[in-house]
């Protein structure tokens, strides 16, 4: 059913087209549940009702209610890939796990009241931690990294009892992984620079004779001979040059500040053993860039049956060292 053309006439007035970002989000708060400045959850009741999470848990999803006024329509525009949608009757749309801003655990629908209507980002924050994974037996390429989802990130800090420092993450299908933390911090230590090279040698050099040209260059008197290249006595034979030794590649990080710190690998705890001989390296910090402890993050390499972790943690400011 296409909606009554006259709503579309009201609907130019609902938010004036030069209004202030945060106007516009005023207006619309009042027709969206829950509004943007309030958490978006997923119930446990609809967890149950999609069942099973574990085959693919990027599609797990949650509701917003959209109820536009009476005679009214909004234009959404959910997550890339999706139609929009016309909504002129209280409605309920769907975002998924999948639809969520890796870094910022938050997700955009672009809401627009009229035609002319250029639309309004409305951003919803959520409670949810994201991971980007490799397993162990993958090429280390961080654009094969899969996302796991934790829909809860708990802290505990250190108590006289001797307990460590410890994140609980908890994945949707109530799966624990740990992350661990030292007694004391150790920061990680510079890279150390390359060798510098050896200078090359100066193709002209002043002799006794004037300027002597470069070795096996010259021919006439006086001049010297590459060694090697000569026939007459005396002459000394070249050696043969010793083979270059092959040069490690250095391993690729994203963590790489120097505020970072480094543990055990050890101290993540996934749901799979150690491969023998698997030895591997966690970095973390404690804030994005310096004073915002609001967003931590952890990286680590050939961590148990993983080859690659990485996630923004939003629970870390509690177990920050006084």
């Amino acid at each position: 059913m296409r909606p009554d053309p006259r709503g579309w006439l009201f609907a130019a007035a609902l938010i004036p087209l030069d209004a202030p970002l945060e106007k516009r989000l005023e207006v619309l708060a009042k027709f969206l549940t829950p509004d943007p400045s309030k958490m978006a959850e997923i119930g446990d009741a609809q967890l149950r009702d999609q069942a099973p999470v574990a085959k693919d848990p990027g599609k797990i999803y949650g509701m917003i209610r959209i109820a536009p006024p009476k005679g009214q329509c909004f234009t959404v525009t959910l997550a890339k890939g999706r139609r929009d949608v016309q909504v002129c009757k209280p409605t309920s749309l769907l975002w998924r796990l999948e639809d969520l801003d890796f870094e910022k655990s938050t997700f955009t629908w672009i809401i627009k009241t009229s035609p002319n209507d250029y639309g309004t980002p409305v951003t919803w924050k959520t409670p949810y931690t994201i991971a980007k994974i490799m397993p162990f037996d993958s090429d280390f390429y961080k654009y094969n990294s899969t996302p796991v989802f934790f829909k809860s990130c708990v802290p505990t800090i250190e108590t006289a009892e001797g307990m460590p420092r410890k994140l609980t993450l908890t994945l949707f299908n109530n799966q624990k992984w740990l992350i661990r933390f030292p007694d004391t911090d150790t920061l990680l230590a510079p890279p150390t620079p390359p060798p510098e090279p050896e200078p090359a040698d100066d193709p002209k050099k002043k002799g006794e004779h004037g300027e002597k040209k470069a070795e096996g260059e010259g021919e006439g008197h006086g001049e010297k001979k590459a060694e090697g290249e000569g026939e007459g006595h005396g002459e000394k034979k070249a050696e043969a040059p010793k083979p270059k030794e092959p040069v490690e590649e250095p391993e690729q990080w994203t963590i790489n500040t120097g505020r970072a710190f480094e543990m055990n690998v050890g101290n993540l705890i996934t749901d799979g053993p150690m491969p023998p001989g698997n030895k591997g390296t966690c970095r973390y910090v404690y804030d994005y860039y310096p004073g915002n402890n609001s967003l931590g993050r952890i990286e680590c390499h050939h961590a148990g049956p993983l080859l690659y972790f990485y996630a923004y943690l939003r629970c870390m400011s509690p177990i920050i060292p006084k």
